[in-house]
């Protein structure tokens, strides 16, 4: 809320964070062999559903994008466990 307000550090922190989220997702595209193909990048959690700053998932988007440019970035409110069943229904019907 306060980086919506405008407070800098606040921005900075977020700002911070998804380059690192991102550089971090970044290395394990690169390690799994993903940096060349679409692949979709879940993420979870209240920080990413709370649009009224996107500075986080911005950043992140921008640096992954940097490794794995063809990374589809999806922002979920179910739990990890229900995302991953999603993605795994998905994979599944994709292949039929």
């Amino acid at each position: 809320k306060l980086a919506s307000e405008g407070d800098t550090v606040c921005q900075n922190i977020l700002t911070e964070l998804g380059q690192v989220m991102g550089e971090i997702a970044g290395g394990i595209a690169k390690r799994l062999d993903l940096t060349l193909i679409e692949f979709p990048m879940i993420l979870m959690g209240s920080v990413f559903l709370d649009r009224s700053c996107p500075l986080l998932v911005d950043e992140f988007t921008t640096t992954i994008h940097k490794t794995a440019p063809y990374a589809k970035i999806k922002i979920t409110n179910q739990r990890p466990v229900l995302g991953a069943l999603q993605l795994a229904l998905e994979e599944y019907a994709h292949q039929q």
